[in-house]
């Protein structure tokens, strides 16, 4: 039997193009890129967030899809679509969305969760990236979490891989542990 390791291929992106508006890359990305993604064998689920301190991020976008880390090296992985003619510009005639935005993509493998049970989307997401050498996976979530905040569900993840994407290289070693809350 297949190794099976869960996680999430993460996404944190930007527009980079000055002829693609915001509007125009969300709709490619809810009605073009994520079906794609979910027309696939290995991915059932995403969730698309934008940052609330737009001007304190380099990328205010961010996907993640729950999967299988397994399945982001299959060719069925690699052939889903990137190019689109909504992404279509004047500087990027093949409509890639690599000539359009940039993208820092990894792979994350789930190392603890805890849910209250509460049903239905959250209205917030607390994303926090940090390097540690404790193992008291609890903690590590409860201390990364502003201390006034209660999450309903959180999860932590330990970095798989990263990869670069066309253009420039990654500037620093992404962190090692990722954590997320859902928040009401």
């Amino acid at each position: 039997m297949a190794k099976r390791t869960p996680g999430i291929f993460y996404v944190n992106s930007k527009t980079t193009s000055p002829h693609l508006s915001e509007e125009v890359f969300t709709r490619w990305y809810h009605d073009v890129h994520i079906p794609d993604i979910l027309a696939t064998s290995g991915i059932n689920s995403a969730s698309r967030w934008k940052s609330i301190k737009l001007e304190s991020v380099e990328r205010p976008f961010l996907a993640f899809y729950p999967c299988n880390l397994e399945f982001l090296h299959t060719t069925e992985f690699f052939d889903i679509p990137t190019a689109s003619e909504l992404l279509s510009d004047p500087d990027c005639t093949n409509g890639s969305s690599f000539g359009v935005a940039d993208f820092d993509t990894r792979g994350y493998e789930r190392i603890w969760k805890e849910d209250d049970g509460t049903k239905g989307p959250r209205e917030y997401l607390i994303t926090v990236m940090f390097d540690t050498s404790s193992e008291d996976f609890k903690k590590l979530v409860q201390e990364a979490a502003p201390s006034d905040v209660k999450p309903s569900r959180a999860q932590l993840y330990e970095l798989n891989f990263a990869w670069p994407m066309p253009g420039p290289e990654l500037k620093t070693k992404p962190a090692k542990y990722l954590a997320m809350a859902g928040l009401y």
